[in-house]
């Protein structure tokens, strides 16, 4: 049995994530779904930061390259069971078949765990930006929200209307005269650049609301040939009563390429909370022109491509063969590490 067979046996036989930021708490069965991020929350994005450090969403680079968080890609409680009932070899038996040990086939790596004691203060109106405190926009008839990411000037491009920005202070609203402007390379639904009135910097806003066709209008309504960066893989697992995180920092960029966004027919669902993905295998991404660093874009076993760009669900089927053909690659070609998350004032062995 080589290392992509048992980790494929482990894998099939629970897919569900723990919160590894939390390392101290009685690991809870999870299920892994993309995290929707509400760029309209932007008014208490400190706070939300604060609760994202705390509960794991962020995946944050150390040393070498290799991450100590996971990509934003959230979990879920679920009560369901698995309901599978199919005995194959790739399935183990949990009464008849012996996993083997593997407790040397992946290095570990120790990282320290966020902490959850800091407590971050109410941020004051003063001192938020333009974008946080008026984190709405409406574009020809389309909701835009602040990402509170900032544009140079060489990037962006025509103007496309005159603009209200509002936000609230607690129930009262407030507005702002702005001027809306095309993002080049990204398409005008999906997102604009905002200048305040009196300001001379450009924020980014993102339309959550922007759903595709299909796979191919998506990476060309975004660019992401030219904007998109990849990180690190990451495949999560039970094993010996608790939860196995590994990630895998050497992926090739053309690979994801090749096996993932190749398919440019791939249609997209316009029922994404209808679904109930689960997440095989998972690569952080970065966006830096819209301000996006460290979310998502995962494999499902049932064939499906999913996403939180533009910080709402999307997904696409692109077929069983080819999400299993990518996770087994990872497997059997990229340089594994198994994470695990230390608590504060607990030594890290060099």
């Amino acid at each position: 049995m080589n290392e992509k067979d048992f980790l494929k046996i482990l894998g099939k036989t629970d897919s569900k994530y723990i919160e590894e930021a939390s390392p101290t708490l009685k690991p809870r069965k999870k299920r892994t779904h993309i995290v929707w991020l509400s760029a309209a929350a932007c008014i208490g994005s400190v706070i939300i930061t604060a609760v994202a450090f705390h509960t794991g969403i962020f995946y944050k680079p150390s040393d070498g390259n290799i991450y100590t968080q996971k990509p934003s890609v959230g979990t879920h409680e679920s009560n369901k069971t698995n309901s599978n009932t199919d005995k194959t070899d790739t399935k183990p038996n949990k009464d008849t078949d012996k996993i083997p040990e593997q407790s040397a086939k992946w290095p570990i790596k120790r990282v320290p765990a966020e902490s959850s004691a800091e407590k971050v203060p109410v941020p004051k109106w003063e001192d938020l930006t333009l974008a946080q405190k008026y984190p709405t926009v409406q574009i020809n008839d389309m909701e835009f929200s602040g990402q509170n990411a900032k544009l140079t000037k060489q990037t962006v491009g025509r103007e496309l209307a005159d603009v209200t920005a509002t936000g609230f202070i607690g129930e009262a609203e407030k507005k702002a005269d702005a001027t809306a402007y095309a993002v080049i390379g990204i398409d005008e639904r999906c997102a604009a650049a905002i200048k305040f009135d009196g300001s001379e910097e450009y924020y980014v806003y993102i339309n959550s609301y922007y759903l595709p066709s299909t796979l191919g209008e998506f990476t060309d309504a975004l660019s992401l040939e030219e904007n998109i960066e990849f990180g690190a893989a990451s495949y999560s697992y039970f094993e010996n009563g608790a939860y196995k995180n590994i990630e895998f920092n050497d992926l090739d960029d053309s690979v994801i390429w090749d096996m993932l966004l190749s398919d440019r027919d791939a249609k997209s669902i316009d029922n994404y909370d209808s679904h109930d993905f689960t997440a095989e295998m998972t690569v952080g991404v970065s966006i830096p022109l819209l301000g996006y660093e460290n979310i998502a874009l995962s494999v499902t076993e049932d064939g499906y491509l999913i996403t939180n760009i533009l910080n709402t669900g999307k997904a696409f089927f692109i077929g069983k063969e080819k999400t299993e053909k990518f996770t087994d690659y990872v497997i059997d070609n990229c340089t594994g590490y198994e994470i695990v998350y230390v608590s504060d004032g607990e030594e890290i062995p060099e």
